[in-house]
């Protein structure tokens, strides 16, 4: 019987013990653009037999190996439902770590109060890191203003909503996030063992009996504790509220809680303060709604013994030392030279399995104008099994959409220190050096070298504007090379704080001229930090 190309399953397990097998599960299936397996690729020693007549010599196999080439798209991590949820590993990081790469996960917003700023800097809390571009590439928020709206211009209105403070200019919600609350109280009730650290009951009223709050987010207080959750599942019978991730702290009849939405702003008219939403609040503003209003950026560097963190574009208003501030929740991967996982694939083909364990690789990304990211994967595996299977329960529902690479949603391109920089394309290939030893008394496959370079087109300026070509003579300055893609919640960034750009050459895209750059992207400091990938 025929085996069928379009029923292929790749899953991914990372493995607690070297080359020990585990069984990926369905929500561990990768959505794939392209898989090419070798499912035995075997090193053969001919036996060369001097035996009085010509011919071939029978083989032996000396060794054997599973390799994986895939392509899959590039999102943040999502929510049981698909939504971006910043905070979630997305589940190609599976296959990051065995690329050597580490994993650290922020699953809840860092906040703080600046100690002073300027219009592209802010200075975090005195606690904050003291590591050189800890928080690079990271997304911040600005609090540029909180307050309590005043009536809408129509009772009942969900689509506006009126600022409280005095005329400005229609350009100052530009680049702006807003925050409202809608309604806030106490968790059902004392001593109620219902809520759990998964799922909260809210009292009836506010309207939360008759409007579902699928989707907005749950700020709860419990002590000195504060945690935000989205909520992902939700009963108005019951008022029980499903979480996107655990509370640490159990909520009780003692704990607070405020409902609040975050929506996008589709215009501003300073003169009368009126904000227009590009789609309807769940619920209609009224004369005491309190919002905040969040002005996100993108740190380009940050110094650890100042904690001074700077920032792209520019904001109109300055952080003070009064200012509130939040780092986003994230996921962070990060290089490193040792202890590298490893992970367990299982190929499905029709209803054959291949699988292999101790699997280790190489990864490039690919972002071009007009096209969707992707990575490519290049993992190499000890054969494990050949045999009929399948996985168990292939379910795709939490992996989010992709967006294009284009204008609307790929931001803050810095390149060497230059923030108006127009892309075509940006490749990163982070080179890892993949080896298979076969010995006697140990079978493993080593990443040992890594030698990440890449390159990068963007538009051409004038000298006058930016001398790209100063970096690269009489000596390479090594700059830095950094972007977003996506909006913060739905975002994936990538930081390379010391970049040898070289190797310019000049072509043309619609009639403009073009700049193509090489890329070498080099450690610094203590090293394991020339690339950092952040979903957020």
């Amino acid at each position: 019987m025929a085996l069928l190309s379009d029923k292929r399953i790749l899953a991914v397990a990372i493995e607690s013990t070297y080359g020990t097998a585990v069984v990926p599960t369905g929500d561990q299936a990768l959505l794939c653009n392209s898989i090419t397996v070798n499912p035995l690729k075997q090193t053969l020693l001919e036996r060369n037999n001097i035996k009085g007549f010509m011919g071939n010599d029978p083989s032996v196999v000396a060794s054997q190996q599973m390799t994986v080439d895939v392509e899959l798209e590039v999102s943040p991590g999502g929510d049981a439902s698909g939504s971006p949820a910043p905070g979630i590993a997305p589940r190609w990081g599976a296959l990051l770590k065995a690329c050597g790469f580490q994993e650290a996960v922020t699953a809840a917003p860092v906040t703080g109060t600046a100690q002073a700023g300027t219009t592209t800097t802010v200075t975090l809390a005195a606690g904050a890191s003291a590591v050189d571009d800890f928080y690079s590439g990271l997304s911040v928020s600005l609090v540029s203003e909180t307050g309590t709206a005043l009536a809408p211009a129509v009772a009942g209105d969900k689509t506006t909503l009126k600022l409280a403070t005095a005329v400005r200019d229609d350009s100052y919600l530009d680049e702006t996030t807003l925050e409202v609350q809608h309604f806030a109280g106490s968790v059902l009730s004392a001593g109620d063992t219902l809520s759990s650290t998964t799922r909260v009951y809210l009292p009836a009223g506010n309207a939360s009996t008759t409007v579902t709050l699928l989707g907005l987010y749950l700020e709860i207080t419990t002590g000195a504790a504060t945690e935000r959750r989205k909520i992902t599942s939700y009963d108005k019978t019951t008022c029980k509220c499903g979480l996107d991730k655990p509370l640490t702290a159990l909520p009780s009849g003692a704990s607070t809680y405020k409902v609040k939405e975050i929506t996008k702003v589709a215009s501003f008219v300073g003169s009368t303060g009126i904000v227009t939403f590009s789609s309807p609040l769940r619920f209609a503003s009224i004369l005491s709604t309190p919002y905040k209003i969040y002005t996100p950026r993108l740190i380009t560097n940050y110094s650890g013994s100042t904690k001074v963190a700077t920032f792209t574009p520019a904001v109109k208003n300055k952080p003070t030392a009064t200012s509130t501030y939040l780092i986003n929740a994230n996921v962070k991967y990060t290089p490193v030279s040792s202890a590298q996982a490893s992970v367990t694939l299982y190929f499905v083909l029709d209803g054959v399995l291949h699988s292999c364990t101790g699997a280790r690789g190489t990864v490039s990304f690919d972002f071009s104008n007009g096209a969707l990211p992707k990575a490519k994967f290049s993992m190499t595996g000890l054969v494990a099994r050949y045999e009929t299977g399948t996985v168990a329960s292939v379910n795709f529902d939490s992996i989010v959409d992709p967006l294009a690479v284009n204008y609307a949603n790929t931001k803050n391109l810095v390149v060497a220190g230059y923030a108006d920089t127009v892309m075509e394309k940006i490749s990163i290939d982070v080179g890892n050096k993949i080896v298979h030893r076969n010995m006697p008394g140990m079978e493993q496959v080593l990443i040992t070298g890594r030698s990440p370079k890449g390159a990068v087109t963007i538009e051409a300026v004038d000298p006058a504007v930016f001398d790209f070509l100063s970096l690269m003579q009489p000596t390479i300055t090594p700059s830095g090379l950094l972007f977003a893609h996506g909006p913060v919640g739905n975002q994936v960034a990538f930081a390379m704080p010391n970049v040898e750009l070289s190797n310019p050459t000049y072509s043309d895209k619609d009639g403009v001229a073009m700049m193509g750059l090489d890329a070498k992207y080099l450690p610094q400091g203590s090293g394991n930090n020339e690339i950092a990938i952040i979903c957020q």
